[in-house]
C-alpha cells in the first residue's frame, strides 16, 4: 500500500529510506533503554513507552490508510 501511495517514481527512494529507518530504530532503541536502564527507569516504564509509541505507529498508519482510501476514490492512486 505504501508503494502505491508513493507512486511508481519513488518506490525506490521509499524503500531504502524505510530500510535505514528500521535498522538505525534498533541501534537507536538499544542505546535509548541502556540510557534508561542505566538513569534508574523500571522496565515496566521502558515498556510503556514501547507501547506509546506503537499506538502512535499504528495511528499514523491508520492515517495513511484513511488517505489513501480516499486518494483511491478520487483516481489518484496509481497500481
Amino acid at each position: 500500500m505504501v508503494m502505491s501511495y508513493v507512486g511508481k517514481d519513488n518506490r525506490e527512494m521509499t524503500s531504502a529510506l524505510t530500510s535505514a529507518i528500521w535498522s538505525g530504530s534498533w541501534a537507536l532503541s538499544g542505546f535509548m533503554v541502556t540510557l534508561m536502564f542505566g538513569l534508574g527507569y523500571q522496565f515496566v516504564n521502558i515498556f510503556l513507552i514501547t507501547s506509546a509509541l506503537y499506538a502512535f505507529g499504528i495511528f499514523m498508519y491508520y492515517i495513511l490508510i484513511v488517505d489513501y482510501t480516499k486518494r483511491e476514490e478520487q483516481g489518484l492512486i496509481e497500481n
